[in-house]
């Protein structure tokens, strides 16, 4: 703790490592992020925690997430898009709507 020089290389690696998963992660088209480089899966708990952990670089993005996570939606909990047609009520908590 009271560390600046540690703390400067923390904030750096943080202000990297955003833009990096930004760089590679972010599906503009689909306006989520995608589960890594080489896959088309949005999942839901990635997206929602991308919003909470600020990984996310505008509110437009936080808009997309929002409205991309809702497609997902049922009458009884999220589908999860990694399993058809099985609910997983957990990432329900994570998601926030703008």
């Amino acid at each position: 703790m009271g560390d600046k020089d540690i703390s400067a290389l923390y904030t750096t690696d943080a202000v990297l490592l955003k833009k990096a998963i930004n760089d590679v992660l972010w599906d503009d088209e689909a306006g989520m992020y995608r589960d890594n480089e080489s896959s088309s899966l949005h999942p839901q708990d990635g997206n929602s925690m991308a919003i909470l952990f600020n990984i996310t670089q505008s509110q437009e993005q936080n808009k997309a997430v929002s409205k991309g996570l809702t497609q997902f939606w049922t009458d009884i909990g999220p589908l999860s898009p990694e399993l058809n047609d099985t609910i997983i009520p957990f990432v329900g908590g994570f998601e926030v709507t703008y």
